[in-house]
């Protein structure tokens, strides 16, 4: 079991993986808002290679820029005591009731989802990731469709079996040598379902399910038997999430983690 949230199993071995700055989810917001609500931003400097200097790039419109919706108009409002004057947000509130206000907001179901939904953000629900790593290295050719389908047919066997997970995403891959067909899962828990999946995650019920589900070849059943064939990582917060769901891209894959080659099969509904 892997109990380190800043280690990946990937191809059998334990890589480390840097662990991103946690950001508050009212901070997250408030820098979304703030980028929203720019209807003008400042272009990129150009390099000038006669001048050898930048040249300033007058102000452009904001590509991100949205009118605000009143639950977002609610938020920013949040920073401000309300006066009888003719500017009723006047005055700044201490950082304290800026949160207690935008707090409150947040335990409004109805105004949380408009403004996640406003800002593209992804509600958070605790997730887990899996790792499959059959022991089949150096004997299997990563490009060969038939060994991907067999992967990639264990994995949908085991979600469609079930409604433990609302979501999930997975990649198979060929590994830094090229020789090593694999896949990372990320699965968001159903929420209505959260504790009973956890108990079959760390029971290792998800393990035998996978062995179950997996097509035998002959001369192929235990290679999903191994101590590092299938390994887990329960995720508990957002930063966690997104750094595991970007892992599953090849572009994003720090160094020590990259592929010989990108098989390119990313699937799934996250």
């Amino acid at each position: 079991m892997v109990v380190n949230t800043n280690i990946i199993l990937d191809e059998g071995k334990y890589k480390y993986v840097a662990e991103s700055k946690m950001i508050t989810e009212i901070k997250k917001i408030d820098n979304l808002v703030r980028i929203s609500q720019k209807e003008f931003i400042k272009g990129v400097p150009l390099w000038d290679s006669d001048e050898e200097d930048y040249i300033e790039v007058e102000e452009m419109l904001n590509p991100d820029y949205k009118r605000p919706t009143p639950s977002i108009q609610k938020w920013i409002n949040a920073d401000y005591y309300k006066t009888d004057t003719d500017r009723p947000w006047e005055y700044l509130c201490s950082t304290e009731q800026t949160r207690s206000n935008k707090l409150k907001i947040l335990e409004d179901p109805n105004l949380k989802k408009s403004i996640y939904g406003f800002l593209g953000i992804i509600p958070f629900n605790p997730c887990v990731m899996i790792n499959i790593s059959p022991n089949w290295k150096g004997k299997v050719n990563p490009r060969d469709e038939g060994y991907q389908k067999l992967l990639a047919g264990t994995i949908q066997t085991y979600f469609n079996a079930c409604n433990r997970y609302s979501k999930y995403r997975y990649c198979i891959e060929c590994g830094g040598d090229g020789d090593f067909l694999h896949a990372h899962i990320v699965a968001e828990i159903n929420p209505d379902l959260h504790k009973s999946v956890k108990t079959h995650i760390n029971k290792g019920n998800h393990k035998y399910e996978l062995i179950k589900a997996w097509k035998k070849l002959k001369g192929d059943e235990g290679l999903l038997k191994g101590k590092f064939a299938i390994q887990r990582i329960l995720i508990n917060n957002e930063n966690m999430r997104d750094d595991k769901l970007a892992y599953l891209e090849e572009k994003n894959k720090p160094d020590g983690h990259k592929n010989a080659y990108d098989l390119d099969i990313v699937l799934g509904d996250f």
